[in-house]
């Protein structure tokens, strides 16, 4: 059976036993004076990891896995310099390929006329 996910445990089913390496369960336990998350091995290997003390280092290292807002305006810049760039040169590209469909175009429009004209066969017009 698949571990759901809940709210006030967010590292079920993710969190893996530093013992059999299998996932890791959560539930409520109660201490002296109250209910208090604990992350437990499935296998019976005593391995119980407090959540609340999980949480905080989980909270951390999203902390550390932020970007500041000067970076992020530093990698937007970087972006749209980027995607400037390439919406250039596919610019130039659209415009060298325009002209050489206006090249092919051209050369059509003389190939009819000079079979309209009668100046060139049926075979050389089909080639």
């Amino acid at each position: 059976m698949k571990s759901q996910s809940k709210e006030e445990f967010p590292l079920r089913g993710i969190l893996k036993s530093p013992g059999c390496g299998r996932k890791m369960t959560a539930g409520w336990t109660k201490d002296e004076l109250k209910y208090c998350i604990y992350y437990r091995c499935i296998e019976p290997s005593n391995v119980n990891i407090s959540g609340a003390m999980l949480h905080d280092k989980l909270k951390q290292l999203l902390h550390y896995l932020s970007f500041t807002k000067l970076q992020i305006e530093k990698i937007n810049r970087q972006v749209t310099k980027g995607l400037k760039e390439t919406v250039d040169i596919r610019k130039k590209q659209l415009a060298v390929k325009e002209e050489q469909f206006k090249a092919g175009e051209s050369k059509i429009m003389r190939a009819e006329e000079k079979f309209m004209n009668d100046e060139i066969n049926d075979t050389t017009y089909k080639k």
